[in-house]
């Protein structure tokens, strides 16, 4: 604790998750029972317990997007959340980002939307949603694997089958050619030899594969 702090204080925790009376429940109702995106988005403004990606298609050829959940405002500087804050030097919730203004995306132009952990918005998004995510790693192995299928013509139920069970890591792909120009010792020459000729495929019996993460 810093010697600035009162000698007397509370440490509080407030979390969306913790607040009372949620209409979630009535949110999911909504979205089960919608018969297009504009009802499924509308029923899942009250889905207000969590953040979660949730991807929407329908029998007519629809698809869409939608990150739900309350997104506080604060009156700190952005990234300042991630740590604990002085209460007493006004650092508050200042209310949540409304339900329309949170990301949302249907029938995109290139045909499929996709929702990996990572952030999902450009720097033309206003609005501050935090800075923990996911590298984007898979969102690019995704997006890749998704336009070679389509460059082919119509995809078919067994190419998704089979991209469901890709092993092809885009994140040590970038690592590998990092370490092509690495001088080896003389002890870790022959692991460095494996990684540098490896092709990302994170197989359950590659040995580069088991070297990669150590």
């Amino acid at each position: 604790l810093e010697p600035s702090m009162p000698s007397e204080f509370g440490l509080a925790y407030y979390g969306i998750s913790m607040r009372p009376r949620s209409k979630a429940v009535k949110g999911l109702r909504d979205m089960l029972f919608a018969k297009n995106f504009q009802q499924f988005d509308a029923g899942l403004a009250f889905a207000d317990t969590c953040n979660l990606n949730i991807g929407y298609a329908d029998v007519y050829g629809h698809i869409g997007y939608v990150l739900t959940g309350p997104v506080p405002q604060r009156s700190c500087s952005p990234g300042r959340e991630q740590l604990p804050l002085h209460g007493w030097e006004g650092h508050k919730w200042c209310g949540y980002l409304a339900h329309k203004q949170m990301p949302k995306a249907f029938d995109p132009p290139q045909g499929y939307l996709i929702s990996a952990n990572h952030k999902v918005v450009d720097p033309s998004y206003p609005h501050y949603l935090g800075q923990t995510w996911k590298s984007g790693y898979r969102a690019q192995a995704i997006d890749e694997e998704l336009t070679a299928l389509f460059a082919k013509g119509k995809v078919s139920v067994s190419q998704m089958q089979a991209l469901q069970l890709n092993v092809r890591s885009c994140a040590a792909e970038a690592f590998v050619k990092e370490v092509r120009s690495v001088t080896p010792d003389k002890d870790t020459a022959e692991a460095l030899s494996l990684l540098t000729g490896w092709d990302g495929e994170l197989g359950v019996d590659s040995i580069p594969a088991s070297l990669y993460p150590l």
